[in-house]
């Protein structure tokens, strides 16, 4: 069943507007009413001038949520870069991102690991949709708060702020790494739900030692690269609320994910996929390439 896709502003002012959107570090937080407002002012701006992809750098996280709420309003595309990209790395991305843009869409760059980086275009479709799937799978509700460090110049930290907006949580905005800053918010702030990747999880067990999380902390989601049996028995043992997810750029995120038990031993296994995707192995004996399909899909890479 195709995916309800209401237009942004729609969404802000189902929520209360005194109540907290966006969190960040030494700031008061920004209430869903002032969002909505300069949402509303951002777009008009965006609409009564010739750009149909905004090009901006993903270097300030409250900017850069704001553009993306914005630029999906006005019915354009926004492409978050990496500012520490080699300047021979962004500049075919900017050029190919420039002839984009055919509607409201999210332009992504991918990690490159396979070859150079290429760009992804989701429309606002394919967001909603990854981000109504997740909300479901993960239990997201209306004031809750998502800690968020991932950057927002990739789909895994971008799909945090389309996930609250979609049931009007509120999004802890990072902005970088820091194990002592993460684990003080997880003490201080009232935080259900945090995006991790291996490595980070590592770094904070090590800050928090023999610290219990907060009994509120409902989900922990760890994606992006294999989480080892190790560091996973490690967390559990402690009582941290382990997820695992799988997804990817052209996928909007994650499109399956399970919680892990204590006895699990296979942590690799990311569990059945979310509402809507259907996943397929071409190959015998369960191996072979992975076929994903569902209305989170992007329909093509920008360029070719």
């Amino acid at each position: 069943m195709p995916v309800e896709t209401p237009a942004i502003l729609d969404l802000i002012g189902r929520v209360d507007p005194a109540a907290p959107a966006l969190v960040v570090e030494g700031a008061p937080p920004l209430a869903w009413g002032v969002l909505r407002r300069q949402v509303a002012e951002r777009a008009a701006r965006l609409r009564r001038g010739e750009e149909r992809v905004l090009i901006r750098p993903a270097g300030e996280p409250l900017e850069t949520a704001i553009d993306l709420f914005s630029a999906l309003q006005a019915g354009i595309a926004l492409f978050p870069y990496d500012p520490a990209l080699p300047a021979a790395t962004l500049a075919p991305l900017k050029q190919v991102a420039r002839f984009g843009g055919a509607g409201p869409s999210l332009l992504v760059a991918t990690s490159g690991s396979e070859h150079s980086p290429r760009l992804v275009e989701l429309p606002v479709a394919s967001l909603m949709a990854s981000a109504h799937a997740a909300v479901v799978r993960f239990g997201l509700e209306e004031g809750d708060r998502w800690l968020d460090p991932l950057p927002l110049c990739h789909v895994g930290g971008i799909a945090v702020l389309l996930r609250a907006l979609r049931v009007g949580a509120a999004v802890h905005l990072a902005g970088r790494f820091d194990p002592d800053g993460l684990w003080n918010t997880l003490r201080r702030e009232p935080v259900t739900h945090l995006s991790l990747v291996p490595a980070m999880l590592g770094r904070l067990l090590e800050r928090a030692g023999s610290g219990a999380p907060p009994a509120r902390l409902r989900v922990v989601l760890v994606s992006g690269s294999a989480l080892s049996p190790e560091l996973a028995q490690r967390a559990l043992g402690r009582g941290w609320p382990l997820w695992i997810a799988y997804g990817a750029s052209e996928t909007a995120s994650a499109v399956a994910a399970r919680p892990l038990q204590e006895a699990d031993g296979e942590p690799e296994r990311v569990g059945p996929p979310l509402p809507g995707v259907r996943l397929e192995i071409e190959g015998r004996g369960g191996e072979g390439r992975i076929v994903v399909s569902g209305p989170m899909v992007a329909g093509g890479y920008l360029g070719g």
